[in-house]
């Protein structure tokens, strides 16, 4: 049984990712602490051996989404396990958000 919740959280992530990219739907300056609740926690069953519940394709927009949200989250709301996955999420993908061009 809990698997099959698992198998059906992947697309519930990608929809999340969905509605807080299309701003104005769920808008991440005004709703920052439930979205970094939801994508803290999933980021920390991933990190203890749920994989398969988050795309590849999800984690990195989970990323995208914790860039934008920088200025306004407040990571100490959330559990240990969170902060640190998300930490760990952001550190891993930081190379798509550093875009530096030196001359």
């Amino acid at each position: 049984m809990f698997l099959t919740c698992l198998s059906l959280l992947s697309p519930l992530q990608a929809a999340l990712c969905d509605l807080v990219e299309q701003q104005g739907l769920i808008r991440y300056d005004t709703h920052h602490a439930e979205i970094l609740r939801v994508i803290g926690e999933t980021l920390a069953l991933v990190d203890s051996g749920e994989e398969d519940m988050v795309s590849p394709e999800t984690l990195l927009r989970f990323v995208s989404i914790l860039y934008r949200m920088q200025k306004n989250v407040c990571y100490e709301t959330l559990s240990v396990d969170a902060q640190e996955s998300i930490q760990k999420a952001m550190a891993q993908y930081a190379h798509h958000f550093n875009n530096v061009v030196t001359p």
